[in-house]
């Protein structure tokens, strides 16, 4: 961004947006030559590209590292192992047989297949 872009929209802005006082005294800084807003910017500009590239550097690792699961994954599915593993800190849990206790789930499907009751049975059986 162009600093007199900026330091001409700061003027414009002073006493809505800006401070008079605190304007005043930033611009005697520049003019001092204490700031200089073309270093400032190019310092910010180079932080941020920085960041930029190593966010991009996270992001690719990521990248591989959830292939490298998907990849084993789908071996273990090739590989006859039909449960994928439990995620970090989660245990995996055993699943329940009928003779454990587990009830099948026809009770539900009765449920799911008998009508809603209309308006005008309140509630009664159809």
């Amino acid at each position: 961004m162009d600093t007199d872009y900026v330091i001409n929209e700061m003027k414009r802005g002073r006493g809505t947006q800006f401070d008079p006082d605190a304007l005043d005294a930033f611009f005697r800084l520049i003019d001092k030559g204490i700031i200089n807003p073309d270093e400032l910017y190019a310092q910010k500009s180079a932080e941020i590209k920085q960041a930029d590239k190593e966010a991009h550097e996270e992001l690719a690792r990521r990248v591989e590292e959830d292939k490298k699961i998907q990849a084993a994954q789908m071996q273990d599915a090739k590989d006859g192992d039909p449960k994928p593993e439990a995620s970090k800190g989660e245990a995996a849990k055993p699943e329940a047989s009928e003779s454990e206790g587990a009830k099948p789930c026809e009770d539900a499907v009765e449920k799911a297949e008998k009508p809603a009751p209309s308006a005008d049975n309140k509630g009664g059986t159809v």
